[in-house]
């Protein structure tokens, strides 16, 4: 690399239309914070909904000091955002637009026509929830034949995706990369657990995830009613919050699981919350490549999910965690028992018989750390990103 190349910073922005913190945000924040420095300078600007803001990416990057805004959008066509990310893009003399969701593709495209600049895509998952959001998606599939690179995170999105785009040598798969040693802090344990009435003695299973029906809570509540007959020590925690809140409030006290399930909303003390927890359960029924299940790794969690997305692609069934079929409530009752005994604090109850044998809990967890620092490292994933920057 000649002098004048290392003097010479790649100004990128990451443009997303955020609906709070989640696994996204996750990634975009590890990204910047990995490349800031790496002859690159990282920009966020958010796509603020005016009519449901979210601000919690932007506030937490001003908080790290990074760069970072918003533009308030008032509807799916609103000329006045566009202007303001056009207006973005040329006073920051932006080098790489890289868009992070169907909203921030659109507007990012239209704001940067005539402009001179590469344009990255990621696709994190496509919720099809309703008729709306599918239709919005299959449009981000045909506009990102404009873009110069679409990165999936896993290749179970990036097969979804292909049929979109003419030019497949356009594609890259880069999963998900997370720093583990954020996740290894164990000192917040005790405290939480207080936060939580959740005894000392208590087996604490927790999911964390928006509060949505993709994410299974509805089935998990079914499994746990079969976990709690047969061990009355075991108790349940749900991070996160969304528009099935009201539904799963409504399930969990017509089950009669109240004293064991609690709803504690969104959590920005990540470490802690896994510290507290002694399992992580993913009952699924779509995925992409979930930071939740890499952080949970990390932590040193058993964990038990489902065999949806990238999921099989990061748990190997008995090595470092365990699989279930999504929506099987008997393998994920079944699974849940399974870690419980490895702990030696509980028995399966299940159909009358134990499983076979215990697990050795401590093997799982280490070979979960082994796999994450092997394949699902910020510095990896930043790694091939940047590539990509330079390239374009």
């Amino acid at each position: 690399m000649t002098q004048t190349d290392q003097k010479k910073n790649i100004r990128i922005l990451h443009l997303r239309s955020s609906g709070g913190f989640y696994g996204a945000e996750s990634v975009i924040l590890n990204l910047i914070r990995q490349l800031n420095g790496s002859c690159s300078e990282q920009h966020i600007l958010c796509l603020n909904n005016t009519k449901n803001p979210h601000t919690e990416l932007v506030n937490k990057a001003m908080e790290e000091g990074l760069l970072a805004g918003s533009v308030d959008c008032r509807g799916v066509f609103d000329r006045g955002a566009v202007r303001s990310i056009r207006a973005y893009i040329i006073d920051h003399k932006i080098d790489i637009l890289h868009c992070h969701d169907y909203k921030a593709t659109v507007f990012g495209l239209i704001a940067s026509r005539g402009l001179k600049l590469g344009r990255v895509a990621t696709n994190h998952l496509w919720d099809t929830i309703d008729w709306k959001l599918w239709l919005y998606e299959r449009l981000e599939g045909m506009l990102y034949n404009f873009f110069d690179r679409v990165v999936c995170v896993s290749e179970p999105i990036a097969k979804t995706v292909r049929p979109f785009v003419f030019n497949r040598k356009k594609i890259r798969v880069i999963p998900n990369g997370i720093s583990m040693e954020v996740f290894q802090d164990k000192s917040g344990r005790e405290t939480k657990r207080g936060d939580w009435t959740v005894g000392r003695d208590d087996i604490l299973i927790g999911i964390v995830g928006r509060l949505v029906p993709q994410k299974g809570h509805r089935i998990f509540l079914k499994a746990f009613k079969k976990v709690v007959d047969g061990s009355k020590n075991v108790k349940c925690v749900f991070i996160g919050d969304g528009p099935d809140r009201g539904v799963i409030e409504n399930e969990i006290q017509r089950s009669g699981l109240s004293p064991f399930v609690q709803i504690a909303g969104e959590q920005k003390d990540m470490p802690a919350v896994y510290a507290a927890l002694d399992m992580l359960v993913m009952p699924s029924l779509e995925e992409g490549l979930p930071m939740v299940l890499l952080e949970a790794m990390s932590a040193g969690l058993p964990v038990v999910a489902t065999k949806v997305g990238a999921i099989p692609d990061v748990i190997k069934d008995g090595f470092n965690g365990l699989l279930v079929d999504p929506q099987n409530v008997e393998q994920l009752a079944e699974a849940i028992y399974r870690i419980i005994d490895g702990s030696g604090r509980g028995q399966s109850t299940v159909g009358g018989q134990p499983p076979d044998a215990p697990l050795s809990l401590s093997e799982l967890t280490t070979n979960a750390r082994q796999t994450v620092e092997l394949h699902f490292s910020r510095q990896r994933m930043a790694s091939e990103y940047l590539n990509i920057y330079k390239n374009l």
